[in-house]
């Protein structure tokens, strides 16, 4: 596979509506999707007190967004159920070994690239 873009997840209410933060993420998805069509879209958030307390796991309501920005649901993979930044990378490395992907793009918020940066680049 030629790439994929790692979507790092972020609050979603309780009724699953994605917050401001993670509405925005996906639209940086999104634009990455545009400038690179071959890449497939890797949604990364499950369960935690502190980010979606609902029954269907964080990754499941960015989908939910992405598709009805246009994302084709065949170019989204399988959910990284995660619940953490630390879990986003460790859990995203078999995924990104099964499809043999070669590039990868880390998709999160300003504020968040520094630590995102340090954990996925020790992984």
């Amino acid at each position: 596979m030629k790439g994929v873009i790692i979507l790092l997840g972020a609050p979603n209410d309780e009724k699953g509506r994605l917050s401001r933060i993670a509405r925005e993420r996906c639209d940086q998805a999104c634009l990455e999707y545009r400038k690179h069509p071959e890449y497939k879209i890797l949604p990364t958030g499950g369960f935690g007190s502190h980010f979606n307390v609902t029954d269907k796991p964080h990754a499941y309501y960015s989908s939910r967004y992405l598709i009805s920005r246009g994302v084709p649901k065949k170019d989204i993979l399988e959910f990284v159920e995660s619940s953490s930044t630390f879990e986003d990378a460790v859990l995203s490395w078999p995924i990104i070994q099964k499809y043999g992907v070669e590039n990868v793009i880390v998709v999160t918020s300003d504020f968040h690239i520094p630590r995102a940066r340090i954990i996925f680049e020790r992984k």
